[in-house]
């Protein structure tokens, strides 16, 4: 049994139709449908799994991903969202990530030679050249550029493009997942976006859609789109304590601060017990009576009130007396 066929039913027993980006092979697995107008004035042909007939779905390897960017149309006003998934350079390629950047060179290579052969279905030109194709094509796969020779560094690894549907000011059709697949986006906190989970340097694992084949302003290239996700958010230096005590060291943070509180505790009573003034105070002894017991007469404890010495006031100063202006007449 082939690889494909193998896919193919596997897919099948658990029905979900999706294709391990890692097993993909263009040539099999993929089949168009007629070529269509749509609704923005282009016009579109469907990619579908060529073993179910239905959309085709793809699983990519875990990859690590730059977020989720925004862009706003200046004329429009309407904002989409996309990610770049990064496939590693050669020095850190795994098996998987590998398979699935030729699984994906492979495709591209194979609609632009289909756009060959649907050259007047698809271009209304009954042929075309290779050259003529590979102008008019729009790659999913991203090179850098040499800043030499400004053209194309194949030889770096290149970055695949997603779309991330956005329709109506509302994420659509997509779901966030932690590594233990607890379910992150949709969420009950109105707050939380998929932007918000997949972030730049994150390392994701996806489920992607096939929009199909797009043609618009004399150029034509293919569409994926999110639908899930797996995040593994990038590791960071803020926001958790990564250090660790010893159990010695545990027990002498906690006794140092346990000692500064009772410090703090015994200095704010020194300060309690010092007067709020330094105003002398004089008391007044009243004679006993003659039978040794003291007067206890209703006046209200005024006579073993202590006497307070008063400080006589200042003199006024004496008025300062003006001085009399002499008014001298001219002769005239």
């Amino acid at each position: 049994m082939s690889t494909a066929t193998a896919t193919a039913t596997a897919n099948q027993s658990s029905q979900v139709p999706m294709i391990q980006g890692v097993s993909f092979r263009p040539d099999t697995d993929v089949k168009y449908s007629k070529c269509k107008p749509n609704s923005s004035g282009g016009k579109s042909v469907g990619v579908v799994n060529a073993h179910t007939g239905q959309t085709l779905y793809m699983g990519t390897p875990l990859l690590m991903t730059w977020g989720i960017q925004e862009f706003t149309d200046e004329k429009t006003g309407k904002v989409s969202y996309d990610m770049a998934l990064q496939f590693p350079s050669e020095e850190y390629q795994t098996a998987d990530s590998r398979a699935f950047l030729q699984a994906m060179v492979a495709f591209e290579k194979k609609l632009k030679a289909d756009a060959l052969v649907n050259s007047k279905e698809w271009f209304a030109k009954p042929k075309m050249t290779p050259d003529a194709v590979e102008a008019l094509f729009t790659p999913v796969l991203k090179y850098p550029t040499d800043k030499a020779t400004c053209e194309k560094d194949m030889s770096k690894a290149p970055t695949m493009k997603i779309k991330v549907p956005f329709w109506n000011n509302k994420w659509e059709g997509i779901e966030v997942y932690d590594a233990d697949k607890a379910c992150l986006y949709p969420s009950s906190n109105p707050s939380v976006s998929p932007k918000d989970l997949i972030t730049k340097m994150s390392h994701v694992v996806t489920m992607i859609q096939c929009g199909g084949v797009w043609f618009a302003n004399g150029k034509f290239g293919v569409t994926w789109r999110l639908v899930q996700g797996i995040v593994q958010p990038r590791l960071s230096m803020r926001g958790r304590c990564h250090l660790s005590l010893t159990p010695s060291e545990t027990v002498k943070l906690h006794s140092e601060a346990d000692k500064q509180q009772q410090q703090q505790q015994q200095q704010f009573c020194d300060d309690d017990d010092v007067p709020s003034s330094a105003v002398p105070v004089s008391v007044t002894e009243t004679a006993d009576s003659d039978d040794g017991e003291s007067e206890e007469e209703d006046d209200g404890g005024l006579s073993r009130m202590p006497s307070i010495a008063v400080p006589a006031p200042s003199p006024a100063p004496a008025p300062v007396e003006a001085q009399k202006k002499k008014i001298i007449k001219k002769a005239v």
